[in-house]
């Protein structure tokens, strides 16, 4: 009993803790075998019980035939045992539920093993201990231990049994236990043969997981800094790899463009005597294989196993296939079912190929790699889109205009040709975005952005910079001719008429044009040249080009120097408030002042206020700068008053910068709280440009602050266009004629006759008058004449500082005697 045991004991031992084949952390749930394999071993092995079912009858039948019936029933008994066990076996491998067809499976088996040796106690065969062995080679197909360890238990307490029922036995052998040795190595070598398959099996397929694993995690380190420099590498690397590891002969990739309906047969890799297609291929349409892209989206797979055999509705596809020579092919899907990106195709040409569902799940897995990685490169290119082009029109934008422009000035540098560039400004397209809206304006920005694109060559790049402003740079020129000739054809084009919702819209363009190398070596500073060239268009009445030139790149230089003395000039307090006086014509006293900006510079002396005032209102200082003259004037009138001098009218001038600011009624309100000044004695001045501009906001802006309680007045009236019905509407109380129409009455008659009309215009609407500009007697004694209110002008009093005004001031009540003059 101990050689016995202890054998036993040790291989119990080693198959726990070291488990099968010497794995170690033996897993319950790993499955050697499949259901289907088990099924059929099981099968067989019902067969073997019918078998010795059959040979167990005919060992009692023939002696019966012989007259010997003295094991007839025993063998009957016997053969029916066997029956019954192999049919049990057949019914239980229909069982559903797993767990249920091993219990009931077992139980046979377990059951079997003493049922056959206790044939040993009436026959003495030999053979029959061989038995539990087929039992026990069985048990290795269940994932789990219960059928082993439960037949060497039933065994072992089966040959206990027999040792207590017959300790000593003769051994007998005949023919049958000869036919049964025969029987029972032929069922232990199938059944060895059947798991040696599968092991073998299984350590091939392990070896080729393995080997998968690799390659794959190969692949996704190779696309984690996929880009697109390094795409076509990358991809062409992927399909050597994938075609080595099938051992193919032929694998390719086809990428789907959506938006034209197009795919294309964009990598290749091709085994020994393989002709490569790619190149061969053209871009097709999806229309023309429409069976293959339906299996694709429907199924996710193309298996064809044999060319030949394909449906009748792949016509079009096996005409294509047969042309190549393909026997059998598989194609995969990359990407999702709404990003159908392309598909992964493996031709087999020299031989037919079958592949298996693993095959399958293997290819997915590498055809969501480059899924992968071509999601990455349409991200990169989505950002680089977004970097470097603008969305609306497709076009540069000015980041990448510049980089190009500057690529082309290196190349111009070395063949000595020239570059230009154009800065081209749709006029007056805020009419078109009022008129049609702006998803109008943005249709109208496309036909343009399509037309100038279409009109430049391919060497040339044409950028949208924001806006309805376009830069063209033209490249490789060799005469400032063809610039010219390019710059006319592009104005042409620009003029022509645009259809747009059912309405014919004509537009205009203002271009500057800058050349390298005379207006720089960058494109930095081409674009300004080009810019500043624009802008002069613009002041000259549009519709028209410039070329840059040396007096307004002088006139800019000038201008960056005067705005940077203008930002010292508010840090350093060289900015004063000077006062010119108005008079009233029928009294000849002072009844209000205009407060004027003064710029005193330490080394300029005097600059005019026309020359820093636009520059002031074109770079945003406008707003703080007229808001400091509005505290300033409040802060002096309420001086003025305290000091007991006349309370008069003080008349500060508001740009269109500062009227359009969202917040100037506020600060006009909050100057009139802290300075304590009464609204009454203010007077806002606005441009006749200003109040024919911008009607329904214009008009909303100056009934707020007219609620206020300060008037309005118009300056240089007469200047514009002016609309009647604009004068009726707004809330105007003085109107004040501009100079150029007082300097010419004492010798043009129209300039006389647009004052007299002015003066009665104004009267009729109930309006004040004031006349700006009187030097002389002559200009004074028609405005009398003519009724006309206040004047202002050098013939009374030059713009002085506040301390002469309030010597005027001083005067003017000495000789009232102490009597306040109201406005």
């Amino acid at each position: 009993p101990f050689f016995i045991l202890f054998p036993t004991w040790a291989m119990y031992y080693s198959a726990r803790n070291y488990g099968v084949m010497g794995q170690k952390n033996y897993k319950k749930e790993e499955i050697i075998v499949t259901d289907a394999d088990q099924k059929i071993v099981f099968k067989n092995l019902a067969i073997a019980f019918f078998l010795g079912g059959t040979l167990s009858l005919l060992s009692g039948i023939i002696p019966f035939l012989l007259d010997d019936n003295s094991n007839l029933k025993r063998a009957l008994l016997r053969a029916g045992f066997l029956f019954g066990m192999g049919l049990c076996l057949l019914i239980f491998q229909r069982v559903r539920k797993k767990s249920i067809k091993e219990a009931l499976t077992i139980i046979v088996l377990v059951l079997s093993i003493p049922f056959v040796i206790f044939q040993f106690v009436y026959d003495g065969g030999l053979t029959i201990w061989a038995f539990p062995l087929v039992v026990i080679m069985s048990s290795l197909l269940f994932s789990k231990r219960t059928l082993l360890v439960s037949s060497a238990v039933m065994a072992i307490i089966t040959q206990r049994f027999i040792w207590m029922l017959k300790p000593v036995a003769a051994v007998k052998i005949d023919q049958y236990d000869y036919m049964a040795r025969i029987l029972l190595i032929l069922i232990a070598l199938f059944i060895g043969l059947y798991v040696n398959k599968i092991y073998v099996s299984k350590i091939k397929e392990n070896a080729i997981q393995i080997a998968f694993q690799k390659i794959n995690s190969e692949i996704s380190l190779e696309f984690v800094n996929i880009n697109q420099k390094n795409l076509d590498e990358k991809m062409n690397k992927l399909l050597a790899v994938i075609g080595l590891f099938f051992q193919t002969d032929r694998i390719y990739l086809f990428l789907i463009n959506h938006k034209d309906n197009t795919m294309s047969y964009s990598y290749e890799w091709c085994g020994e005597g393989i002709g490569p297609e790619v190149g061969t291929i053209a871009d097709m349409s999806l229309d023309v294989f429409p069976w293959w892209i339906a299996q694709l989206k429907n199924n996710k797979l193309v298996y064809i196993e044999n060319v030949y055999k394909m449906p009748a509705e792949a016509s079009a596809e096996q005409e294509q296939l047969m042309r190549q020579k393909v026997k059998s092919l598989i194609s995969v899907p990359v990407g999702g079912d709404n990003n159908l990106q392309g598909f992964l195709g493996i031709d087999s040409v020299l031989s037919y190929k079958k592949w298996t569902e693993e095959n399958i799940k293997q290819l997915n897995i590498l055809s969501n790699l480059i899924s992968h990685g071509l999601a990455k490169i349409k991200d990169e290119k989505k950002i680089e889109f977004m970097a470097y082009y603008d969305r609306l029109t497709k076009l540069p934008n000015r980041f990448l205009f510049k980089d190009r422009t500057n690529q082309a000035i290196q190349l111009a540098k070395r063949n000595g040709k020239f570059v230009a560039v154009l800065f081209m400004d749709i006029d007056n397209f805020k009419a078109v975005n009022d008129t049609l809206g702006h998803m109008g304006g943005d249709y109208l920005l496309k036909k343009v952005a399509r037309n100038l694109q279409e009109a430049v060559r391919k060497t040339d790049t044409v950028a949208r910079f924001g806006g309805d402003e376009f830069m063209i740079m033209l490249n490789d020129i060799e005469d400032y001719q063809d610039i010219s000739i390019i710059a006319d054809k592009l104005m042409d084009l620009l003029s022509k008429s645009y259809h747009i919702r059912g309405q014919d819209f004509w537009i205009t363009g203002s271009t500057g044009i800058s050349i390298f190398p005379p207006d720089g070596d960058d494109a930095e500073m081409l674009i300004k040249h080009a810019n500043t060239a624009m802008y002069k268009a613009k002041e000259e009445g549009k519709n028209r080009y410039f070329l840059c030139t040396s007096d307004m790149k002088k006139e800019v230089k000038t201008s960056m120097v005067l705005l940077n003395d203008l930002y010292r000039a508010i840090e350093k307090n060289q900015l004063h408030v000077y006062y010119q006086p108005q008079v009233d014509l029928s009294t000849g006293k002072i009844n209000g002042v205009e407060a004027l900006l003064r710029w005193i510079h330490p080394e300029k002396g005097f600059i005019s206020p026309g020359l820093f005032i636009p520059l002031a209102e074109k770079n945003g200082l406008i707003n703080s700068i007229g808001e400091w003259v509005l505290k300033e004037a409040c802060r002096q009138s309420v001086e003025w008053q305290n000091l007991g001098f006349p309370h008069i009218r003080m008349a500060v001038n508001l740009s269109a910068i500062q009227l359009i600011n969202p917040n100037i009624v506020d600060t006009v309100q909050k100057t009139l709280i802290e300075s304590t000044l009464s609204p009454e004695y203010l007077e806002l001045e606005i441009t006749e440009t200003i109040a024919i501009k911008e009607s329904t906001y214009i008009e909303e802006v100056l009934n707020r602050l007219k609620k206020i309680g300060a008037s309005i007045a118009i300056d240089d009236f007469g200047t514009e266009y002016s609309s009647l019905s604009r004068l009726k509407n707004l809330p105007i109380d003085r109107i004040k004629i501009d100079m150029q129409f007082i300097q010419g009455i004492e010798n043009n008659e129209k300039d006389r006759a647009i004052t007299m009309v002015i003066i009665n215009l104004a009267k009729s609407l109930g309006l004040n008058v004031i006349a700006e500009g009187v030097e002389t007697r002559v200009q004074r004694e028609f405005l009398s004449q003519n009724l006309c209110d206040d004047v202002q002008g050098y013939y009374y009093h030059r713009p002085m500082p506040a301390e002469e005004i309030e010597k005027l001031l001083f005067n003017m009540k000495k000789t009232d005697g102490g009597s306040q003059s109201q406005p």
